[in-house]
C-alpha cells in the first residue's frame, strides 16, 4: 500500500489532482484498501475518483463507469444497499449502451446489480410475497432476466430436497 500512496502523491504533484492517470491512482489506492478489508477508508477515495472522473472524463466514459461500479461495491460491503443499487444500475446500463450486453464488463456489472437486487428482494420477502414469487419463477421484478441465481441462505427440513434439486449444492448458476 505504501507504493500506491507514493504513486498517488507523485501523480498529484506532477500531473495534477484531476488528471486521468491521477484518478487511476486514486482508484488503485482505494481498491487496495478495500481488498485489505478497510472499506470505510476506501469510500472517500472512491467518491473522489467518481466525482473527478465525471467532471474530467464525462458520465458515460468507461473509466467513470468503472468508478461507479467500484463505489457501488464498497457501499454494498458497508451495508448500504439503498445507495449501492442505483449506482450498480447506472454502471450496468452505461456499459450496456457503450459495449452491448454481451461485453465482459457489461456482464460483470449486470451480475453485480442482479445479485444485489436478489439479495434486497430476499430481505423483503415477508413484505412483498409477489415480488419474491417473481424471483422464484426466474424473473427479475425490476425488469430483465435474472442472470445470477444463488441458493437461498437458509433451508429447513421440509423444503430441503426441493431446494437442493432447484438450487444445487450452493453453487452460483449463471444463466
Amino acid at each position: 500500500m505504501p507504493l500506491y500512496r507514493r504513486a498517488l502523491e507523485s501523480r498529484e504533484r506532477v500531473l495534477g489532482k484531476e488528471h486521468p492517470q491521477t484518478l487511476s491512482s486514486v482508484n488503485n489506492l482505494a481498491l487496495c484498501l478495500y481488498a485489505l478489508g478497510d472499506a470505510a477508508a476506501a469510500l472517500p477515495l472512491l467518491r473522489r475518483a467518481l466525482d473527478s472522473s465525471e467532471q474530467v472524463l464525462g458520465k458515460e466514459h468507461p473509466d467513470t463507469l468503472d468508478s461507479v461500479n467500484n463505489l457501488a461495491g464498497c457501499l454494498r460491503s458497508l451495508g448500504d444497499a439503498a445507495e449501492a443499487l442505483p449506482l450498480y444500475r447506472r454502471a450496468a446500463d452505461g456499459f450496456d449502451r457503450l459495449f452491448g450486453p454481451d461485453h465482459p464488463s457489461a456482464r460483470t456489472v449486470r451480475a453485480n446489480c442482479d445479485q444485489l437486487e436478489y439479495e434486497v428482494a430476499g430481505q423483503t420477502t415477508r413484505q412483498t410475497p409477489r415480488r419474491r414469487a417473481k424471483w422464484d419463477r426466474g424473473q427479475n421484478p425490476n425488469g430483465g432476466v435474472v442472470r445470477v441465481r444463488l441458493r437461498p441462505p437458509t433451508l429447513n427440513s421440509q423444503n430441503d430436497a426441493e431446494a437442493r434439486s432447484r438450487w444445487g449444492e450452493g453453487r452460483a448458476e449463471i444463466s
